[in-house]
């Protein structure tokens, strides 16, 4: 190569370099960035070249496909010319969480843009695609998707459709062989993105027909959406078209799901093509409003939400052209909850003295009550009761610690399985103690037993030491084993998932946005029905509360849960209330009820 600037078409794209075929016909290999595509034309200088030793005879057999890609691309936009160059002749949606769509004209650039929804109108407040090759305009949405918490860490989760119709009006009609071709052109697109950010995404490329169009327009959703709704109809299912314009793609996956015929999966085919599964019910009464950006000023660390992705596929499980026709079944989905360390204690309610009689179960942060002639909950006498709280104890400093508890009537403590307070009677209210050496950093057994018999009563907890001031035995240092369902794998509208507050569990929380109707949407499944207790651990560092409307399978089951301040975004607290679950499948939505919005979540743990 001279020493002047060269033209080279980029033939192959990989991690880090791209090969290029010269117009002296050598193969060579350059830096690769990020907007660059198949079969682009660049100026070349000596400074982009990783290795100024030309490639051999041999190389030409490994990029032999990259230049049958990029002759079969240009081969099909040989069948397209002759449209003007600002009216489109293809239309692509792209549904992430933003849904948008771009006209796309006869140079393959953008020519104009359609936003479907608040999510996209923010997200294009940052884009400017209009003229850009739609290989670097699909590449710089899903880098600002990215950068604005919509694109998730998890592969598996982080689901893509990207539906395409060729415009058939006009001077644009398409012949049979030209249908062809541009199939050809969705499988070297779908390549082309998969090289580029294919440890990221599960993308899914379909070509739709051409009046999926027509009649996404008139709907106002995009092409994606309307594939989902017109083959759940065919499937005899009743999905209402305000569920498509208000759920998240996440959301309508998480409904409908995909299951492959083969190792291909659901990839780009010739036709939409879906092979519903007998008897499939899609009928969801959960609605939401349109999703809009994060708020609270915080760059959010995007994170998994929950949808039972699409099993992933690999480039190398899909030719370059010819991808065959691939049918997909639809299947129900399988939550599960994770084991976890979490804050606070395993509080266990009996409505007896002596352990008998259990009424309930729900995490405490801390063992600080004063009940006076109450009960801890309505369910349970105001007298003759008893609890027994279980979990782990962490000690900041290597030195012995006392244990004291406040108590009226009996208590006693046990920790590393060490009886060390027992002051088992009725009686006023009266302090009692006892010590244990303990090392810092070890999480050790704790069990705290309390009885009340008449009249008043109250039960507080704590230690101290040399280095310790006396104080309750602060939430932080309290935890429990649960069986927990994390926010971050849960279902979002109008919130983002973030890890930028130390001090929760898992990978992340959710954070809500300061408006009504924002939520988080878990879909658990219980082993039988009955009464249990959902425990949410939050933080909420304003002065105000935050509270939220509990559904369970769309019934309200309380309309203003409240979550009060726990002074900080790191402090973390627990909100609960009791619901009643059936056997199987349940959906259990937490809504903002305030244009505050609500707490920020770490996760629901089921009693």
């Amino acid at each position: 190569m001279s020493e002047l600037n060269n033209i080279g078409v980029v033939i192959k794209v990989c991690e880090d370099e791209a090969v290029i075929i010269t117009d002296e016909s050598v193969f060579e290999r350059i830096r690769r960035t990020d907007d660059m595509f198949l079969g682009q034309k660049i100026l070349i200088n000596e400074k982009d070249l990783i290795n100024r030793k030309r490639l051999g005879k041999n190389y030409f057999y490994i990029v032999a496909a990259g230049i049958a890609a990029v002759f079969a691309l240009i081969i099909a936009f040989s069948f397209l010319w002759g449209i003007n160059n600002s009216s489109p002749y293809v239309y692509v949606s792209i549904d992430i969480n933003p849904s948008m769509e771009l006209g796309i004209n006869n140079e393959d650039k953008i020519s104009n843009v359609s936003y479907l929804n608040k999510d996209a109108e923010n997200l294009g407040k940052n884009l400017k695609l209009k003229g850009l090759n739609i290989y670097s305009g699909l590449k710089e949405i899903i880098k600002k998707s990215k950068e604005c918490g919509f694109m998730q860490v998890d592969k598996d989760k982080n689901i893509i459709l990207i539906t395409a119709a060729l415009y058939k009006g006009g001077a644009a009609k398409v012949n049979e062989q030209k249908d062809q071709h541009f199939t050809k052109f969705l499988n070297i697109l779908k390549n082309d993105l998969e090289d580029c950010y294919g440890d990221e995404i599960n993308l899914k490329v379909v070509n739709v027909p051409a009046e999926y169009h027509e009649k996404s327009i008139k709907q106002k959703i995009s092409m994606g959406k309307y594939l989902l709704y017109s083959e759940a109809k065919k499937a005899g299912a009743e999905i209402s078209m305000q569920e498509l314009k208000s759920d998240s793609l996440y959301k309508l996956y998480n409904i409908i799901g995909f299951k492959p015929d083969d190792k291909n999966s659901f990839n780009t085919v010739s036709k939409a093509t879906l092979t519903p599964t007998s008897g499939l019910a899609l009928t969801n009464t959960n609605t939401a409003p349109n999703e809009s950006t994060p708020s609270r000023g915080m760059s959010p660390t995007p994170l998994p939400v929950n949808v039972n992705a699409l099993p992933t596929t690999s480039a190398h499980d899909n030719p370059t052209i010819n991808s065959p026709i691939v049918s997909s079944t639809l299947i129900p989905l399988t939550p599960k909850s994770e084991s976890e360390l979490c804050g606070g204690l395993k509080g266990e309610y009996y409505d007896n003295s002596d352990f008998t009689n259990l009424k309930m179960t729900r995490i405490d942060p801390e063992i600080n009550y004063r009940w006076v002639e109450d009960s801890p909950d309505p369910i349970i006498g105001a007298d003759t009761f008893s609890v027994r709280w279980t979990g782990l104890v962490e000690p900041k400093y290597t030195e012995k610690y006392t244990f004291y508890t406040f108590a009226d009537d009996g208590a006693r403590v046990w920790v590393n399985n060490v009886l060390i307070i027992d002051n088992w009677k009725s009686q006023r209210p009266v302090e009692s103690h006892g010590s244990i050496e303990l090392t810092a950093g070890t999480k050790y057994d704790i069990r705290i037993e309390f009885f009340e018999n008449v009249k008043s009563c109250q039960i507080k907890m704590y230690w101290s030491s040399n280095s310790q001031k006396k104080e309750i035995i602060p939430s932080s240092q309290l935890y429990h084993y649960g069986d927990v369902y994390q926010s971050e794998n849960a279902i979002i509208s109008r919130s983002v998932t973030e890890s930028t507050n130390t001090g929760y569990s898992g990978i992340g929380y959710v954070n809500f946005n300061n408006e009504t109707g924002s939520y988080v949407e878990w879909v658990v499944n219980t082993a039988k029905s009955g009464l249990y207790t959902l425990n949410f651990w939050y933080s909420n560092g304003t002065k105000i509360n935050r509270p939220l409307e509990i559904k369970v399978n769309n019934d309200i089951v309380t309309n203003s849960l409240d979550f009060n301040s726990t002074d900080k975004w790191t402090y973390w607290k627990n909100g609960y209330c009791k619901v009643n679950l059936k056997a199987g499948k349940n959906i259990i939505r937490a809504t903002a009820v305030t244009e505050n919005g609500g707490p920020n979540i770490d996760y629901m743990e089921i009693l």
